[in-house]
């Protein structure tokens, strides 16, 4: 699965460009660029607080869109009648 990177055109291309002018323009000590897989870790030692006890969040992982997509299904299936 690619990012955004992978996007033909503009689309694609204006998030790694904004990225790019940002760290071109803050300096380095200010600048945290973190990749939400690496969890709390970079985050905590960037800001010099100690990692919490509670587990990094992971909102986007397939298994928390199982409830919401099936909801949205349901309400499908009873507004239109089926999905076929």
């Amino acid at each position: 699965v690619g990012g955004l990177e992978d996007v033909p055109g503009p689309a694609g291309d204006r998030p790694v460009r904004h990225s790019q002018e940002v760290r071109d323009h803050v300096p380095s000590d200010r600048l945290l660029v973190h990749e939400a897989r690496d969890g709390w870790a970079p985050i905590c030692a960037f800001l010099g607080k100690p990692i919490p006890p509670t587990p990094y969040p992971r909102i986007n992982e397939s298994a928390s869109f199982q409830t919401p997509i099936k909801c949205v299904k349901a309400f499908l299936v009873l507004f239109y009648g089926s999905l076929g």
